[in-house]
């Protein structure tokens, strides 16, 4: 990271009670290689912002509202493999797309103070388990892990000597407006 500058992204964190559980899981799938991702570093990557400067950082906490989306829950799925960066992921179930609505909420709220560079691949909700990782084995390796989504996150990645970690700086409650809880209407 650059002085003066921070690698943000907006993610969904998850509940120590997940990251248990999913940690679990993850001990119980054999990798010949990977490096695991430590449980506190579990979550789902909504938008990256990457290397942002503490200008548009101060932009983003003063300006940003939560998306008007009620708390949901979503359930995790399979394991899956994405061999260009040689990780190992959880998929995470989006019937609903609310995952979606809430990463293009985030990004029109940025485009609209300066930042527009967002990944432009289709976006694939998942938890990443693995790093630097072989293929799996063909098992079917399945957990169905509830997830509460009830707040958003800015989270801030870090290096230090045991590696990388996240570090909170902003994070807003999932809410609906008074005018859709009584009308459900927008």
């Amino acid at each position: 990271m650059t002085k003066g500058k921070f690698r943000l992204f907006f993610a969904i964190e998850l509940s120590p009670a997940v990251q248990t559980q999913l940690l679990e899981f993850q001990s119980s799938i054999e990798l010949e290689q990977a490096k695991p991702v430590p449980a506190e570093n579990f979550h789902i990557t909504l938008s990256f912002l990457g290397d942002t400067n503490e200008k548009k950082l101060e932009a983003i906490i003063d300006n940003f509202v939560s998306p008007e989306i009620s708390p949901f829950i979503l359930t995790t799925q399979d394991l899956v493999y994405w061999p260009k960066p040689k990780v190992a992921c959880l998929s995470v179930g989006d019937p609903k797309n609310h995952l979606v609505n809430c990463k293009q909420q985030i990004e029109k709220q940025l485009n609209s103070i300066g930042l527009r560079h967002f990944d432009k691949k289709r976006f694939s909700p998942h938890i990443t388990l693995f790093r630097q990782a072989e293929m799996p084995p063909k098992e079917n390796y399945q957990i169905n892990a509830k997830l509460k989504i009830d707040r958003l996150s800015l989270l801030c990645s870090r290096q230090s000597k045991n590696g990388v970690y996240y570090e909170l700086v902003e994070d807003w409650p999932l809410f609906q407006s008074v005018k859709h809880q009584l009308t459900g209407k927008s």
